[in-house]
């Protein structure tokens, strides 16, 4: 795995080229070596040093992240209309997600694998909100790699980023209507799957706390369009 400097300086890339609506340069990323280096270095890391479940969520949402934006990078470099497209169409985001695979710790892994079978068995729904697919409705980018021992705190952060992002959730008070990211529909167990479950863990998080909960029986859910544009600064 890639030394402490070297965590540095992507987390310094990363500050410079991530603004804070959490889109990304890639272009100016991509003259640069550091995220090739970082997927690179996780070819032999062994995930057997991973003792703790703060360090299992760090390394794989790190891994996640650095894998999207050397995805995104690779595409625009195959064709540069990958700019303006995005993953919108079906055959994109089956190749991207699904069909793209990549070595990690010895092992062939897709992202949809580390997202539904690695992260998902550590019980954490906040995940979501650190994962960033690199997508327009997707949450915004950590300008910086997730730390382990302050990983706790960094989730929480990511989550009320999101929740209280126009992308994340938008509460009509006055019809009595929350609109909710796509990924509360997607992964809706993960939350609870109840809709009181649900908007209790929404309310969490929300600026609008004291409302969502005193109206969880009034309250309709309706779901945002999720846009599958590039999420490119």
């Amino acid at each position: 795995m890639i030394n402490e400097l070297e965590i540095k300086r992507i987390d310094s890339i990363l500050s410079t080229y991530v603004n804070s609506d959490g889109n990304v340069d890639y272009l100016a990323l991509a003259m640069t070596d550091y995220v090739v280096r970082y997927v690179e270095s996780l070819k032999t890391f062994d995930t057997a040093n991973l003792g703790t479940k703060n360090e299992k969520l760090a390394f794989w949402i790190n891994a996640y992240n650095m894998i999207t934006i050397y995805g995104v990078i690779e595409a625009i470099k195959k064709d540069h209309a990958f700019i303006k497209k995005g993953n919108r169409g079906l055959l994109d985001k089956f190749k991207f997600f699904f069909m793209n695979k990549y070595t990690i710790a010895g092992k062939k892994h897709n992202l949809l694998d580390i997202e539904n079978r690695i992260l998902k068995k550590c019980s954490d729904p906040r995940v979501h909100f650190a994962l960033v697919c690199g997508t327009g409705s997707c949450p915004l980018l950590k300008n910086g790699l997730y730390s382990s021992t302050e990983i706790d705190k960094e989730l929480d952060i990511a989550a009320k980023l999101f929740i209280n992002s126009p992308k994340g959730i938008t509460l009509d008070k006055e019809n009595n209507i929350i609109y909710l990211s796509s990924i509360f529909k997607w992964y809706r167990k993960d939350f609870g799957n109840e809709k009181h479950s649900v908007l209790k863990f929404i309310a969490r998080y929300h600026a609008e706390k004291e409302f969502i909960e005193k109206n969880l029986d009034r309250l309709k859910i309706r779901y945002l369009g999720y846009d599958w544009g590039l999420n490119i600064k």
